[in-house]
């Protein structure tokens, strides 16, 4: 487990209200990511961010302190999917970016309960469920065939690198989590 900061600098209003850091887990270790550098593979990754507010269905009561968020990614489908001709040798965007002609199309659901207490103590937990997706270049081969021709055994492996959340009203809550998706054979 991982702590959250709040990052609300002491502010005690009813907007930014957070006296405690709030735990995230699920969050991997570091000493768990993959060791990039080495193989076809070794740089085929993306890191994604995705920022939400959610707020409570009817039924549940008011928040007082979120006491946990748990995040777990799981990927549903990917396919690659052909892009323009690629970059021509040692030529890339102002970002950085290279295409060779291949993305693989990553599609998948970020697993979310947020436990919280009211004013009365008691604790109750909702779950909430976030598609997301993303396209990672892929090499124009690997382990030297055409990716169209191995996409059956091409996988996603996600890790989450950090988790941050905050109430911020009294049935809405900020949550953004950070993910690193690793394509691996």
């Amino acid at each position: 487990m991982r702590m959250a900061n709040c990052g609300c600098g002491g502010n005690n209003n009813d907007f930014f209200h957070c006296e405690v850091e709030v735990p995230c887990f699920g969050v991997t270790d570091p000493d768990e990511f993959p060791t990039l550098g080495t193989g076809d593979l070794s740089e085929v990754w993306s890191q994604i961010t995705r920022e939400e507010t959610f707020t409570l269905p009817c039924g549940l009561p008011d928040i007082k302190q979120i006491t946990g968020v748990t995040t777990t990614p799981k990927i549903l489908k990917t396919k690659v999917v052909r892009t323009p001709p690629r970059t021509p040798v040692g030529k890339n965007s102002v970002g950085g970016q290279r295409i060779t002609g291949y993305k693989l199309c990553v599609e998948g659901v970020l697993c979310q309960k947020i436990t919280y207490c009211t004013d009365c103590g008691q604790q109750y937990c909702v779950d909430f469920f976030r598609p997301f997706s993303d396209y990672i270049v892929l090499p124009i081969t690997i382990n030297g065939q055409d990716p169209f021709d191995i996409q059956a055994c091409l996988t996603v492996v996600p890790y989450v690198e950090c988790c941050f959340a905050q109430r911020i009203g009294p049935r809405t809550i900020f949550k953004n989590v950070v993910l690193f998706l690793h394509v691996c054979v």
